[in-house]
C-alpha cells in the first residue's frame, strides 16, 4: 500500500502543479506547456483544447490519500502459514510486513499459542 500511496501523492503533486486543457471530443488531457506546443488544438482531431478545471481530481485524490493512510494505521499482525520454508520465503514474508512465521508441519500447540502470543501483544487492553 505504501507503493500505491507514494503514486498518488505523486500524481496529487502533477495535478496541484499544473494547469490542463482538453479535447472533449478524445477525451485527452494536456498540460499547458503541451496545450501551448500544440497551440492550444487537439493534435489528435483538430479541435480547439478547452481548460480542464482538476478540483475535483484533486479533491479526489486527497480523499484516497487519506483513507490509505487511515488504514496504514491499523496495525493489523499477519502470521504467515505456510508449506515453503526456504529462507527466501520467509524473509519475502516478514520483509511485506508479517510478524511470524510458521512452516508446515507444525505443532498445533506452538501455533495457538504463537497466535495467542499475537493477540495480547496487539490488544489494547
Amino acid at each position: 500500500m505504501e507503493s500505491i500511496l507514494k503514486e498518488l501523492r505523486e500524481q496529487l503533486n502533477i495535478e496541484e502543479s499544473n494547469m490542463f486543457f482538453y479535447c472533449p471530443s478524445c477525451e485527452f488531457k494536456y498540460t499547458f506547456e503541451e496545450a501551448m506546443d500544440y497551440g492550444f488544438s487537439c493534435p489528435g482531431c483538430g479541435n480547439m483544447l478547452q481548460e480542464f478545471d482538476n478540483g475535483e481530481l484533486i479533491k479526489d485524490l486527497e480523499g484516497q490519500i487519506r483513507f490509505l493512510k487511515e488504514e496504514l494505521k491499523i496495525n493489523v499482525p499477519v502470521l504467515f502459514l505456510s508449506s515453503k520454508s526456504t529462507e527466501k520465503d520467509i524473509y519475502r514474508a516478514l520483509e511485506a510486513g508479517a510478524v511470524d512465521y510458521v512452516t508446515k508441519p507444525f505443532s498445533l500447540k506452538i501455533l495457538l499459542q504463537k497466535t495467542l502470543n499475537l493477540i495480547i501483544s496487539t490488544s489494547d487492553v
